[in-house]
């Protein structure tokens, strides 16, 4: 909260060099679907070979 409040205000209400681009960056990143950023997460747990662990049921680990 103490980076992403003032980083959105100054998405928002600040110009500055890139902002836009920037803004629209994260504009596309809500159009993804969430299933598709579970694809990346799975081939990561494949190089991993956590698999087949519970850990990869819990993304931060503190399944079993």
């Amino acid at each position: 909260m103490l980076i992403s409040v003032p980083a959105a205000f100054a998405l928002a209400r600040m110009r500055f060099w890139g902002s836009a681009t920037l803004a629209t960056g994260v504009f596309l990143t809500y159009l993804i679907p969430d299933t598709l950023l579970f694809l990346p997460l799975f081939k990561m747990f494949a190089v991993f070979g956590d698999l087949d662990r519970h850990s990869a049921a819990s993304t931060d680990g503190t399944c079993c």
